[in-house]
């Protein structure tokens, strides 16, 4: 979620990509929450009747390994994947899985993005990163990429 500062009065409003992830699962019919809280975090997107949720990661604050050398990070980029770090084992402690989605996926590869919930819902990949996959033949296929946040973290 983002948020603007207009007129003295902050407002709240979903980012481009995640708005396009909520169409998506309305189109699928899948019943989701924007903004969950757990514990002293939110997930971005939480599916209530699987009990999952859905983080929108996007490209610069969450520093995406494909396009941010690690020695190239700024502090705030930093300060953002330990933070992410630490959500990730909170969640998985109340029993959630998540699903990573990234901005350059979501705006360059929505079949990936689609199948990925699919899966996701049907239980066969948790805790992922869309940036570690891609489509061949309709059929996801790993890929070594790895995000700052999954380096040194054991939830």
């Amino acid at each position: 979620m983002g948020y603007e500062y207009k007129n003295n009065i902050i407002t709240s409003y979903f980012s481009k990509p995640h708005q396009k992830i909520n169409s998506i699962l309305e189109e699928f019919n899948i019943k989701y929450k924007n903004e969950k809280k757990v514990m002293q975090f939110s997930i971005d997107i939480f599916l209530e009747e699987e009990n999952k949720g859905i983080e929108i990661m996007g490209t610069y604050w969450h520093g995406d390994s494909r396009k941010y050398e690690s020695e190239n990070l700024e502090e705030r980029q930093k300060r953002c994947i330990e933070k992410d770090k630490r959500k990730l084992i909170t969640i998985n402690k109340e029993g959630i899985e998540i699903l990573y989605l990234w901005q350059i996926d979501i705006e360059s590869d929505v079949e990936l993005c689609k199948k990925m919930i699919n899966e996701f819902i049907k239980g066969t990949i948790k805790n992922c990163h869309s940036s570690s996959y891609f489509l061949e033949d309709g059929f996801l296929k790993e890929k070594d990429i790895k995000q700052y946040m999954e380096i040194n973290n054991t939830p």
